[in-house]
């Protein structure tokens, strides 16, 4: 019965190495060795804004992350504006204070949650990027 155990642990560490190797090769395929020493430096300092991908031909994924960057950035000035910027001061500035300022925290919370997992997201591709190269 361990027997069995271990020749079943064994193919499944062998797939799952396998399929991390597979893909990580997927992402890098046909780049020189130039550029896949600097992609991962991109990757972890300017990862968000998907510079790296660019790099490597993934123009989708670099289009992903700079469009959750933005809707990031677009709502994170909407809730910093409802949380700040509608006093009684500027009150006639502010169109439909009472929401803007309910919606806020709902707003910090989300596009926060969201840009972190996008760095996450970019910092997962930066060390793929670094297992293909070996």
């Amino acid at each position: 019965m361990e027997e069995v155990l271990k020749n079943d642990e064994e193919k499944f560490t062998e797939a799952a190495a396998a399929s991390s190797a597979e893909s990580a090769n997927e992402m890098t395929g046909g780049i020189d060795n130039s550029k896949l020493k600097t992609a991962p430096v991109l990757a972890f300092l300017f990862g968000a804004f998907g510079i790296h991908n660019f790099m490597l031909k993934q123009y989708g994924r670099g289009l992903a992350h700079i469009a959750i960057q933005f809707i990031c950035v677009v709502f994170l000035d909407l809730a910093i504006m409802g949380l700040f910027a509608c006093d009684n001061i500027h009150s006639e500035l502010c169109v439909n204070n009472n929401f803007l300022n309910s919606l806020s925290p709902i707003l910090l919370i989300s596009c926060g949650a969201l840009w972190i997992a996008n760095c996450i997201w970019a910092m997962a591709e930066g060390a793929q990027i670094l297992q293909s190269k070996e």
